[in-house]
């Protein structure tokens, strides 16, 4: 057959025949598209920081990630198949950046024929800073109040500080990190807890199995208290002596200062036997000096006295005579009759 022929044969009714090709073509990727299926999985956006700069914008937490492919093929396909991230490991200066998402996919997928996959939103809107690291002190997240009368007189941390990393910006107006809260309303004894640490700020990042031992000392509140006129109580005082006027009043306005607990000393007062003078042994008048002795409550100590030592005077105390008793030399002579 010549070429001439061939050619008017081609020729011959070409609008049909281009017509039919196109409706041929048109019904195999219909086929074909039936045997094809979509999933769209909502995936993690991981952002990677692996450079000298770290994202401080706000960015979407999930993208979506659809894939289309065969129907039996695709059922089989789940969210661990895919990752999606961000790379701001290439930048070195601060600014803002539209960075694309990068999609990876496991071996199943891409082991697929004719797949299409398409990630939305395709590039993220990024504001870069460059890190910065630090060291800083830990402060106990002290909550409520110890009971009536005690104080926290030492609290301790182990370790005392933390690391930190974040965007410069931030970290350099950290300057110390709490711990979580520690509850002492109550409480009247040194406390010790193992605890963590409150971020004060997402953006930060801290060793999140950090984990710090901390110790609350609780101690009584002591405080100072002042009594005067207080009367000094003699013990043991030979019946036969007797004090001077003068002396009595040394032994009725006697001021002395103690400190202790606020527990104890709250509405103490004193009472007749806290101060006293033993005079045991002493039978003979005369005048003496005595330093009184304290009888307080346990953890009361004196502190200051208005005088050291009492001076006290006795006196043979005169006992007078009956008056019924005479003397015989009293009594009238008898005269002697015969």
């Amino acid at each position: 057959m010549k070429v001439s022929q061939l050619t008017e044969k081609l020729r011959y009714n070409i609008t049909a025949k281009i017509f039919c090709l196109i409706i041929a073509i048109f019904l195999y990727l219909f086929h074909h598209m039936s045997l094809l299926d979509s999933k769209t999985f909502t995936i993690p956006l991981r952002v990677q920081e692996n450079g000298i700069v770290m994202n401080v914008g706000d960015t979407p937490k999930y993208v979506n990630v659809s894939i289309r492919a065969d129907r039996e093929q695709i059922t089989a396909l789940h969210h661990d198949d895919i990752d999606a991230c961000i790379v701001l490991d290439y930048i070195t200066e601060n600014g803002h950046y539209n960075l694309p998402v990068k999609v990876e996919l496991s071996e199943k997928i891409l082991s697929l024929e004719s797949a299409e996959v398409r990630v939305k939103p395709e590039s993220i809107n990024i504001k870069a800073e460059k890190k910065a690291v630090k060291f800083v002190p830990l402060e106990a997240g002290i909550v409520g109040e110890p009971a009536f009368g005690y104080e926290i007189s030492e609290i301790s941390i182990k370790p005392s500080s933390v690391e930190i990393y974040g965007p410069e910006s931030v970290v350099q107006n950290v300057d110390r990190i709490l711990t979580q809260k520690i509850d002492i309303n109550g409480i009247d004894r040194t406390l010790m807890d193992s605890t963590s640490f409150v971020n004060p700020n997402s953006i930060i990042r801290i060793d999140p199995e950090l984990k710090f031992a901390v110790t609350v000392k609780i101690s009584p509140i002591v405080i100072e208290k002042t009594f005067s006129g207080v009367k000094i109580n003699l013990i043991n005082k030979d019946e036969s002596l007797t004090l001077s006027p003068q002396s009595t009043s040394e032994l009725t306005n006697y001021v002395f200062s103690v400190k202790g607990p606020l527990t104890v000393l709250n509405n103490y007062e004193p009472s007749s036997n806290t101060v006293q003078i033993d005079l045991r042994g002493l039978t003979e008048p005369g005048i003496y000096e005595y330093q009184p002795r304290f009888n307080l409550p346990s953890g009361i100590t004196v502190t200051s006295k208005s005088k050291e030592k009492i001076p006290l005077e006795f006196e043979k105390e005169i006992i007078e005579a009956d008056e019924t008793e005479k003397t015989v030399s009293e009594l009238p002579a008898e005269t002697e009759q015969e």
